[in-house]
């Protein structure tokens, strides 16, 4: 692992910790489920900016049942998991496991190297 990379891994991480602050918050203003839409609402309408900023098209041209389902594995079920256990585990270990999901989420791609 290159410097940069572990530079930005380490940023992501940081981050991606708090978060659980975020997380917490909305969890108690908004219930869990409400929490989870306005995340993943907000992370698409990042992803647009971006992408049209950078001038580049988003292609779905794979259909919409493969996105749908790494969405639903990998973002909706771990956000209503964390949204779901923040307030009855307490911010300390809600912490630990929000800061952690990179490096799980890391660990899995490269034991399968799914990531190329």
């Amino acid at each position: 692992m290159k410097p940069r990379d572990l530079a930005i891994y380490l940023f992501l991480g940081l981050a991606w910790g708090l978060s659980f602050l975020v997380v917490v918050k909305m969890v108690a203003a908004f219930g869990f489920v409400a929490a989870v839409s306005i995340r993943c609402f907000v992370a698409f309408a990042t992803l647009l900016v971006i992408s049209r900023l950078a001038g580049r098209k988003l292609d779905f041209s794979a259909g919409w049942w493969p996105f749908f389902v790494v969405g639903l594995t990998t973002v909706a079920g771990q956000l209503v998991g964390l949204s779901y256990a923040t307030p009855l585990i307490g911010t300390a270990m809600a912490a630990i496991l929000v800061a952690s999901v990179p490096l799980f989420r890391w660990s899995s791609a490269r034991s399968g190297d799914w990531s190329g």
